[in-house]
């Protein structure tokens, strides 16, 4: 398993047990450290399984077979040590979230995300592939995006200047294509870039005088950014080619007064 390993071994030749083998000792340490452990077999078993192990780590072991021999301590004492064999146990679920994760908008509908792999000590294995959990930035609800097998990807098909908040997590090669995900990472949220508007709501025209027009608007359903200005055009309808003339207010205004109209002309208007 991910914390254990288990160990078998034969009984020393016949010719070098010098009597009856009554017990063994298990010695083990990481491959990459020194720090030895023990672990003493009062019984004459050829197999044991050490657990309590770190996930995902190489181990070494080596093996010694006690006799009947007991000189002082009436245990009896050990011969020499097998040969080291090493293994390595297996893999586990990440304990560790993705690290530094660095969102950016692209595009009106697109945000890049970029991070860094789990701490070293808390992958628990490879790192296969990495998912992007997202949602609109106040809203419990959340999105699985497509993984990525890289630490980076780019998650579409989102709203245009709306704020998004991501976080990532990691899948080591556990239980295969399906293993379970680690910890998410903390949330970084971002804003998708700014598009053009949809066109304006509920747009009226009245005549004010023989010569005005007031013109009024609502907001577009879909600003997709902060309004900065509208544009209202205007021309004769009835004179084919008529110039077409257009006026600019500020994006805070819904109105607007058209003057110096002819007097009884129909006039095509938009904003």
């Amino acid at each position: 398993s991910s914390t254990s390993i288990t160990l078998t071994w034969d009984q020393p030749d016949l010719d070098n047990r010098n009597g009856r083998i009554t017990g063994y000792r298990i010695t083990y340490y990481p491959q990459d450290n020194s720090s030895q452990v023990t672990q003493e077999m009062d019984i004459p078993d050829v197999s044991r399984e050490v657990e309590m192990l770190v996930k995902y780590t190489f181990y070494c072991f080596k093996v010694a077979a006690r006799s009947h021999f007991t000189p002082t301590d009436g245990r009896g004492v050990y011969g020499p040590d097998s040969d080291a064999v090493c293994e390595q146990t297996q893999q586990d679920v990440p304990e560790g979230p993705p690290l530094q994760l660095i969102t950016t908008a692209i595009s009106t509908t697109q945000v890049r995300g970029e991070w860094q792999p789990p701490r070293e000590d808390l992958r628990n294995g490879f790192i296969l592939a990495y998912i992007i959990q997202y949602g609109l930035d106040g809203s419990q609800a959340r999105v699985n995006s497509s993984e990525f097998a890289n630490a980076g990807g780019v998650v579409g098909n989102l709203d245009s200047y709306s704020r998004y908040c991501f976080q990532v997590s990691a899948r080591t090669n556990v239980t295969g294509q399906n293993g379970p995900w680690g910890p998410f990472s903390s949330e970084d949220c971002t804003r998708t870039l700014e598009d053009r508007p949809s066109p304006p709501l509920n747009v009226t025209a009245v005549q004010v005088s023989d010569d005005v027009i007031n013109v009024t608007w609502q907001t577009p359903a879909r600003e997709n950014g902060i309004i900065d200005t509208y544009t209202v055009y205007y021309s004769n309808v009835n004179i084919t080619g008529s110039v077409e003339f257009n006026d600019t207010v500020e994006g805070n205004v819904t109105s607007f007064l058209i003057t110096g109209l002819d007097p009884f002309t129909v006039y095509g208007i938009q904003v």
